[in-house]
């Protein structure tokens, strides 16, 4: 049950245990992620984003000229405004959201996949062993099983 916690350029990252926790911010984007069922929170140029449960069914998006699109059980969420897009797909959910934080978030499955890249920072995460990655003020951190 992994822990890291990554500070510097702004940014944070803190993840935990397989059913993983991860906190980003950083150029104004947070990123929190929480279980097998997924939690991602989003903040940054006026974009939030929040993804809940095993149904994947909660999102709220805050940001200027933001739409909202939400299809099925397995959700389909699209976010424009300000530059910003999130999708989101199926009980394996993929969140990508561009804007001017250039920040982008893609989370796959109970096995999470996490992706933001804003202000040099990238971070990855996979699976219940967690891969995490961030790229940022020369700051590299990969972490992998459970």
């Amino acid at each position: 049950g992994c822990g890291v916690h990554l500070l510097g350029a702004g940014c944070g990252v803190h993840l935990l245990g397989a059913g993983c926790d991860v906190h980003l911010l950083g150029a104004g984007c947070g990123v929190q992620l929480l279980g097998a069922g997924c939690g991602v929170h989003l903040l940054g140029a006026g974009c939030g984003v929040h993804l809940l449960g095993a149904g994947w069914c909660d999102v709220h998006l805050l940001g200027a000229g933001c739409g909202v699109q939400l299809l099925g059980a397995g959700c389909d969420v699209h976010l424009l405004g300000a530059g910003c897009g999130v999708h989101l797909l199926g009980a394996g959910c993929g969140v990508h959201l561009l804007g001017a934080g250039w920040c982008g978030v893609h989370l796959l499955g109970t096995g999470c996949g996490v992706h933001l890249l804003g202000a040099g920072c990238g971070v990855h995460l996979l699976g219940a062993g967690c891969d995490v990655h961030l790229l940022g003020a020369g700051c590299g951190v990969q972490l992998l099983g459970a």
